[in-house]
């Protein structure tokens, strides 16, 4: 049975990417199959207000969005972030949706690079020394695994937790011990049932980027092609945290603004990815477009320097932080998103993976 349905999802996605008509045509016939699909209403209810302002009943709408997903290969809130409901064909197709990312992207470099950068813990062995910060690996197994947790816990008042088996900014969490509800036994067990994490010293931000949004620490991401040594700069922008929250992922609510790769300019305003769209920031009232982030060269060296020492793995998204010091490694990122230059810019990537990618 599991043969005849991947032969026949296969069938239906050849079709569909074939023709836009063949999509419209199938996603009428699967209409009532995803009428009541999570994902798909979670999406609608998401964007409600762009999805009033397009004027389709909300059984035309899900089919619209069926046909545009199966034909373009774009996630349902790319949709709305991606203003589809406004493009011809000739402007949807400037954009990679996030189905065309991941088979861009999945099977480039080797399985050990992928692995390395899938699982937190190799990553940090491999790229330790531009971390500069101490980390662990706990998995709740005990034995030396919880003598190491308790070392960890001993020797610091604060620390971060990663989820190995998390991204975009899920399952991260900053524990401060001297909080009334940390008990180390506790989150052991929680450790553990969520499939392990990595415990992370605090990154101590520089004041320069911390006054945007002092509750997180507010990352730059700059993606690296390195073709056969030769590296080339894809993009970068700014992720800054929101509200209360720890983490800056676009994800998880936070502000992404794209950065001008010659001068280190944030030559964009602000968006989330509900499409809110800020000059100021709304809790600082600090001013986003305009702003020159500080180091720039630094952190561009960094990041070529970094794309040297994995060659095999050509192309990587760099997350990193600013301190007193300078610029620290947060983490890579084998498959680099591609939303946000396109969300910030408004503009399709098209030109950039037809240059680079095919």
């Amino acid at each position: 049975m599991k043969t005849v349905r991947k032969i026949a999802a296969a069938f239906y996605h050849k079709l569909c990417e074939k023709s836009y008509g063949w999509s419209v045509i199938l996603s009428k016939l699967l209409y009532f199959h995803y009428r009541k699909d999570s994902a798909i209403n979670t999406s609608i209810q998401r964007y409600a207000a762009n999805a009033k302002g397009i004027g389709l009943s909300e059984k035309k709408l899900k089919q619209t969005l069926l046909a545009n997903r199966a034909h373009y290969k774009i996630t349902y809130d790319e949709y709305f972030m991606f203003r589809f409901y406004d493009l011809n064909d000739k402007g949807k197709r400037l954009f990679v949706g996030d189905y065309e990312r991941k088979e861009l992207l999945n099977g480039i470099g080797t399985e050990k690079s992928r692995e390395l950068f899938d699982q937190k813990d190799q990553t940090y062995e491999h790229f330790q020394k531009y971390y500069k910060r101490k980390a662990l690996k706990v998995t709740g197994e005990g034995g030396t695994d919880r003598k190491n947790y308790i070392s960890f816990i001993e020797s610091h008042e604060e620390f971060m937790v990663k989820a190995l088996n998390k991204g975009c900014g899920q399952g991260i969490y900053k524990v401060r011990k001297p909080d009334i509800s940390f008990n180390e036994e506790n989150l052991y067990e929680k450790i553990k049932n969520d499939g392990g994490a990595l415990l992370e010293e605090v990154i101590e931000q520089a004041p320069d980027l911390s006054s945007f949004h002092p509750e997180s620490v507010n990352t730059i991401r700059i993606a690296t092609l390195n073709n056969k040594g030769t590296i080339s700069l894809l993009f970068a922008f700014i992720r800054i945290g929101r509200e209360k929250s720890v983490v800056d992922n676009g994800g998880a609510g936070g502000i992404i603004a794209s950065i001008d790769l010659e001068t280190g300019i944030i030559d964009t305003y602000g968006i989330t990815e509900d499409m809110n769209e800020y000059l100021f920031h709304p809790d600082t009232g600090k001013q986003i477009a305009g702003y020159r982030i500080p180091r720039w060269k630094e952190a561009v060296d960094l990041a070529i320097e970094l794309a040297g020492e994995l060659p095999e793995h050509p192309c990587v998204g760099w997350d990193l932080a600013l301190t007193r010091e300078g610029w620290v490694m947060v983490e890579g990122n084998r498959r680099t998103m591609l939303v946000g230059p396109q969300l910030t810019r408004h503009k399709g990537c098209r030109d950039l993976v037809d240059r680079y990618f095919t």
